[in-house]
């Protein structure tokens, strides 16, 4: 009988130890599966951003598309403009706006810098690490709205022909291989 009392009490261990395991692997898998959709959700949440984000840009790059420019503005007619503004956080595409430069100065392509800062000193500041701003390369008119492209927290590239917006290019963070392209194509386009 007393045989009989430890195979049970033995038994009962076995079970209890092996329910206790159970539960502990089925609350990790459920841990595991729960951070893992935590995950697959931020993915989700950081594309969908990001493809709305692409989309608001391409819907201001058609808007800005053969915009007549202000009367007051003349400007040099098959250069590559670069547009900032206040707005812009130029911080956040230094890397690129650096590239763009090298590139440009690589192609032999000329650059003009469109700003519309405070002041001048705010306009220099801002490009001080990147390039020297002169009375032949930039202008800075404070307010001037040019583009629907300027609602945009971002720089972007444009030129112009008859005083009209074309080719216009809305700069992506670190997306440096589409400078090269736009730049390219701004070069053919040109050359015709």
């Amino acid at each position: 009988m007393n045989l009989n009392k430890w195979n049970n009490i033995t038994l009962a261990i076995i079970a209890i130890t092996i329910m206790a395991s159970l539960c502990v692997y089925i609350n990790q898998t459920q841990q595991t599966a729960r951070e893992t959709l935590l995950n697959k959700q931020k993915q989700y949440d950081n594309c969908r951003f990001e493809l709305m984000d692409k989309n608001e840009k391409q819907q201001y790059t058609i808007l800005s598309e053969g915009q007549t420019l202000p009367d007051n503005l003349k400007l040099k007619e098959n250069v590559c403009i670069l547009r900032l503004h206040d707005g812009a956080c130029l911080g956040c595409y230094a890397e690129n706006i650096i590239r763009l430069f090298n590139i440009l100065e690589a192609e032999k392509m000329e650059i003009f810098i469109l700003g519309s800062y405070s002041t001048q000193k705010q306009f220099q500041a801002e490009l001080s690490g990147i390039t020297e701003l002169n009375a032949t390369n930039s202008l800075n008119i404070r307010g001037l709205t040019c583009l629907p492209a300027d609602s945009l927290d971002c720089p972007y590239l444009f030129s112009i022909t008859n005083n009209k917006s074309r080719n216009v290019f809305i700069f992506e963070k670190g997306n440096f291989d589409m400078i090269y392209e736009y730049i390219q194509m701004l070069k053919r386009t040109n050359d015709r």
